[in-house]
């Protein structure tokens, strides 16, 4: 039995020291918005997934996440298609909006980009004026009846020109 323990204990150990290594190694990849680079130290790294966790606009209901997700899959080719990040940002959260809530819309939104600042790949990367866009078409589906009149608004907003 103490042979057991100790063993769990090692294993515990291994994967605790697994996780630091990788996240020492993130903040080496994670582009810093304020640096437009690396992160120079673990430190900082960790202070800026803080500051975000605590922007979180609050949890959605669950359903209405497996919604976002449906919205997300079916709308993701058109999101792209329309040219710019920005634009595609705020199409989604339309969208979103248009068939859960704006609550939700704000939260996918978040939790894409929460996830894009720790998932330590160089090609994604956090960018709070990407979740600002989310939120903007989130906000602009109250009036828009249909996924055309997102993607129409949208553009508007965020004209390809302007980036």
């Amino acid at each position: 039995m103490k042979k057991n323990v100790l063993l769990l204990i090692f294993f515990i150990g291994l994967m605790t020291q697994t996780s630091v290594a990788e996240t020492l190694q993130c903040f080496q990849i994670e582009e810093d918005p304020k640096r437009l680079g690396p992160y120079s130290t673990q430190l900082q790294y960790q202070l800026a997934k803080d500051e975000w966790r605590d922007e979180t606009p609050g949890l959605s209901n669950p359903i209405e996440l497996a919604f976002a997700y449906r919205v997300y899959r079916i709308e993701k080719n058109k999101a792209e298609a329309l040219g710019i990040d920005k634009t595609a940002h705020c199409f989604i959260g339309c969208r979103v909006a248009q068939e859960t809530s704006l609550q939700t819309a704000a939260y996918v939104g978040w939790l894409k980009e929460q996830r894009d600042l720790g998932d330590c790949k160089a090609e994604s990367h956090f960018d709070k004026e990407d979740y600002l866009a989310t939120i903007k078409g989130a906000l602009m589906a109250a009036t828009l009846r249909t996924g055309a009149d997102c993607a129409d608004s949208c553009i508007q907003v965020y004209p390809k020109n302007n980036f």
